[in-house]
């Protein structure tokens, strides 16, 4: 995907599936609640902000696209701050802004450095696959963040890019998938200076089997011990966390 891909992809989107902008862009404004996957977006966002600072805090949203998880974190206290490279995007992000709200949007790449102040915490949810250079995205979240501040990236992980799902989109819009599993992007953070580097599951792709018989609880937990293994081995999507450093040596005296 080029940088003019994504900053066209509302209007090839609705260009190469015959429908109206503005309605391609109605369904974006109101998203997640305009999509039937919304209970997976609540899900990630509900496990995205229980590894974050406690609010109020500064926070850093890159790759908002339209802005919901910006607004959504604002709305829990934070002083959220979006970024999308795309003006069309930020636009409809904009469109949240409200009074009472410390909330703002901001049209800039996330691979060049972010001319916004230091923050608290950054966030990227699902936009780190589509970059042309993950590592680059990385530093400039690091760069952002203030000594101790906390990262956390949400991604797919191996196998993503090979998915129906993902090769169709590719085909139609030009869009860059990637995959991004563990133990290909945690070394762009040990690179950039984060410490204290975790793992977790993405909570919402844990099957859920009914727990009121006899054999329910076995099953629940050989599911769970078989995601856990795949994550492990395989590098299937997950949630990740980080601090970043000091900067200090650790092996020097104080």
């Amino acid at each position: 995907m080029s940088k003019n891909d994504e900053i066209e992809y509302i209007q090839t989107v609705a260009r190469t599936e015959s429908v109206p902008v503005d309605t391609f862009s109605d369904y974006l404004a109101r998203k997640p609640f305009s999509d039937a996957k919304c209970w997976e977006y609540l899900a990630d966002f509900a496990q995205i902000l229980a590894q974050l600072p406690v609010a109020p805090a500064r926070l850093l949203d890159l790759g908002c696209g339209s802005g919901w998880t910006t607004e959504m974190f604002a709305r829990c206290g934070y002083n959220a701050v979006g970024v999308d490279i795309a003006p069309d995007f930020i636009a409809l992000a904009n469109r949240k802004l409200a009074p009472g709200l410390d909330l703002h949007f901001k049209c800039h790449d996330y691979e060049r450095s972010v001319p916004f102040g230091e923050f608290d915490c950054v966030v990227i949810f699902d936009a780190l696959h589509h970059a042309d250079d993950p590592s680059l995205v990385v530093h400039r979240a690091a760069e952002a963040l203030r000594p101790g501040g906390t990262f956390v990236v949400l991604e797919p992980g191996a196998g993503h890019s090979t998915t129906a799902d993902s090769i169709g989109v590719m085909e139609k819009y030009g869009t860059t998938e990637k995959d991004m599993p563990f133990s290909f992007f945690s070394p762009f953070l040990c690179q950039a200076g984060f410490t204290n580097v975790r793992q977790y599951l993405r909570v919402r792709q844990l099957p859920l089997v009914n727990l009121a018989t006899a054999v329910g609880p076995y099953h629940q937990i050989q599911h769970a011990t078989g995601l856990c293994f795949e994550v492990a081995q395989n590098g299937l999507t997950s949630l990740v966390v980080a601090q970043k450093g000091d900067g200090k040596d650790p092996s020097s005296p104080e």
